[in-house]
Order: C-alpha cells, then structure tokens, then sequence
C-alpha cells in the first residue's frame, strides 16, 4: 500500500488516475467519493465535497498497484486451402502476420511464424498481446483484427469453430480481465487459400516475353499417370525456362535442373508476338489444322483458330498424346 496526497483547490473537487487502485481515502473533512467523477472525467477516481464555500481541503487515498494482466495468446497451426480441403503447412517467400485493437492505447502485440526461416514451410504461428496496466490504461476486453501480408494466398482467414469450411471472420474477441483463460489465449488456426490457376509442363521448355507468374501450392499430387507428382514447374526431360520479366512460381522449383532465364529479350521476332510466331509456323513448319479438340493429332504441330474451353470433359484429347496446339483465339484451361 501506499499513502497518495491530493489537494482539492478548484471546485471542491480532487481527482486521481483511476489506474491506481484505491484502498481507502482518508479526508480533510467529510464529502463523497465517486469511480466515474460525476461524469465529469471517465479516466480519474474522485473525491468531491457538494457543500464548500471558502478554504482548502485536501484528502489521502492509500491506493496500491493493479494486479498485471495476463499475456494474451493467439496461436495455431497454418493450413493451405486447395478446392475446398484444407492441408497442414504451406509454403511462401514472404509472410507478416499482424494483430490490430479496436482501441491500441497500451496494447502491444508481436507474432511470428515456425519455423522462422523463410526457405522452409511454415507450419504454425503464434501472436502474443500485451495489456500494460502498469504504465497505461488499456480497455482489458476489445476486438483484435487478423493482417496478414504474404506473395502467394488469398486470402488468408480464420474461421469461427477453427474448420476448414468454417464461416470465415478476420477477428477475434479477448477478454484478460475475465478470470477463464480461454476468453484470453485462443487456439486459432490460420487458412492460406489458393484459388488462381497454375500449371505443370512434361518433357519441355518455356518461352515467353512476358513474366511467367505460375504459383504451385505446397499440398499437390500427381494429377494422372505421366504426372510423377513432384513439385516442379517442368517435370520429366526438363528444357529452359525463359522470360522476358519476372519468373514467380511460389517456393518451387523451375525444375529438377533449374534452367532459367529472368528478363530475357530474344533476337528472334516471331517470340515477340503470337502472331509472329503463327506465321513462322505457317512459313517454316508443317501442321494440320484443327477446328475441334477431337481433332489432335499425336506428334504434330496442330493449329487452329478457334476458342476453346479445356475442361475434365474434353481433357481426354490430349492424354497420353505429345503435341503442339497453337491457338489464334482464346483457351481457357478449367480442370
């Protein structure tokens, strides 16, 4: 316990931080003691006299030191959803996660990731929350709002009964005045979701002007029998990859040989653009042209000028089968 001395000059009121806690108060003269001030000031304790005319007052309140909040925990494990499963651990170049109070004042919150080591999948987090009541005054019970910052998932989550196709949410309530643990360290587990398109090439090279972003999940497996379900954007007889920009294909591997070439600009026109290529083709090559899937030919250079849908319907038409398809139109690749 220590004694406090406070004087009442002005308007027969005296006022404390109500960070202190108050034992008791031994006045000058007798009056009221107040927790909120008479509204007049939320953040101070008060002792105030309602009849004073003339003179000077003063009281003593023996107060003692607040009891430290618990540490606040958030923690769990790190899943990748792929199509509505969800698998442990995922992997990326670069991951912050954050937490932010609705009311920050003497909040502190640090997260981090293990393992620590970018290079290596991530398989859990953990984010601890501080309540300063010692220094500051931070409200014990308030919302904290999930950031998450990372090149290769969107968007990452948590759910309300912590499942994989739980109701997503972004926030989380805790509570370290409660005397439940469970309102203040919290097992949260947090989904990476990866819902873009990428792509698997076999027994070939890559070319293109432009920036290959091809992100491959951590969790994959072997998609038919000529897939040996590595995690590679090349498999079998691996050629070079080459672009004219960026190359993104998450943390894996261009191939087992990892031949690339970053911001390549070849002196051969018919790279530039697809429609010189097409006529290098037509020109230099022989082909059969095709109007629809069923059409492919083993082994050939098959050209056409129409748009096409590839799906799990029509995918039948290049299995087993090693060609080239050139399209003047559009292909949109859904299987």
């Amino acid at each position: 316990m220590l004694p406090f001395l406070a004087m009442a000059i002005i308007g027969g009121v005296m006022m404390v931080d109500d960070r202190l806690v108050i034992l008791g108060v031994t006045p000058s003269a007798g009056g009221n003691y107040s927790f909120d001030c008479r509204n007049w000031d939320n953040s101070h304790h008060c002792y105030y006299w309602s009849q004073w005319s003339t003179g000077m007052r003063d009281a003593v309140f023996i107060v003692g030191v607040p009891t430290p909040y618990p540490t606040a925990i958030i923690a769990g494990r790190v899943y990748e959803a792929l199509n509505n499963s969800c698998y442990p651990n995922i992997s990326t170049n670069y991951l912050n996660i954050g937490l932010t109070p609705n009311n920050p004042t003497g909040i502190t919150t640090n997260c981090g990731i293990t393992p620590a080591l970018p290079e290596q999948p991530t398989t859990s987090y953990s984010c601890s929350i501080i309540f300063d009541n010692q220094n500051s005054n931070p409200v014990p019970e308030q919302i904290f709002t999930l950031s998450v910052d990372n090149l290769d998932y969107s968007p990452v989550y948590w759910t309300e009964d912590n499942s994989c196709l739980g109701t997503q949410t972004m926030t989380a309530n805790i509570n370290v005045s409660s005397s439940n643990s469970g309102d203040y360290i919290k097992n949260k587990d947090l989904f990476f979701s990866h819902n873009q398109a990428w792509i698997k090439l076999k027994n070939s090279s890559f070319v293109s002007n432009k920036s290959l972003d091809n992100f491959i999940p951590f969790n994959i497996s072997a998609y038919d029998s000529e897939d040996n379900g590595l995690r590679y954007f090349i498999i079998g007889e691996e050629g070079v990859v080459s672009s004219g920009s960026t190359i993104n294909t998450g943390t894996a591997a261009i191939s087992s040989k990892n031949w690339v070439i970053r911001n390549y600009n070849s002196s051969l026109s018919f790279y530039n653009l697809p429609t010189d290529f097409l006529e290098y083709l037509r020109a230099r090559r022989n082909y059969i042209k095709v109007v629809n899937l069923n059409e492919l030919l083993d082994k050939k250079i098959n050209v056409s000028e129409n748009n096409f849908t590839i799906d799990s319907n029509n995918k039948v038409y290049f299995d087993n089968k090693n060609l080239v398809f050139v399209v003047n139109g559009e292909v949109t690749i859904n299987t």
